[in-house]
């Protein structure tokens, strides 16, 4: 599987229980590396499910907002950056994506590694940005 760099690529995102390269909890990265990452600090890892039982709201709003957005890739890196910056409430850079399945009941996940910027969106709203 070749991991792009590009973030205006659509990501291959699919992942599936049945697929043995997810067995015991696995995962695949689609975009950049943790060795990448890792070169940035302030580098958070979480994941989607997660951000769904913390906020379902939240989630699903910001989800809308990034789908709204007709400059946008839907399920590219940009995308998900758009979504974790709404969620955050903050501008977000996404440094690594993984893809794997919940070992316990099936269901495919992303973890995304990204860090945060210091300013919050309405204020680079303000700024044009």
């Amino acid at each position: 599987m070749s991991v792009l760099r590009d973030k205006t690529c659509k990501l291959d995102t699919f992942a599936h229980y049945s697929n043995p390269s997810f067995a015991d909890g696995q995962t695949a990265t689609i975009f950049g590396s943790m060795e990448e990452a890792k070169k940035h600090k302030g580098v958070f890892y979480v994941y989607s499910d997660r951000l769904l039982e913390w906020d379902f709201n939240k989630y699903n709003a910001a989800f809308n907002l990034a789908d709204a957005n007709t400059e946008l890739t839907k399920f590219s890196c940009a995308y998900y950056e758009c979504v974790l910056s709404h969620y955050q409430g903050q501008k977000v850079t996404i440094r690594h994506i993984l893809k794997g399945v919940n070992v316990s009941n099936g269901f495919p996940y992303l973890i995304f590694g990204f860090s945060q910027s210091n300013q919050d969106l309405d204020e680079q709203n303000r700024e044009g940005r």
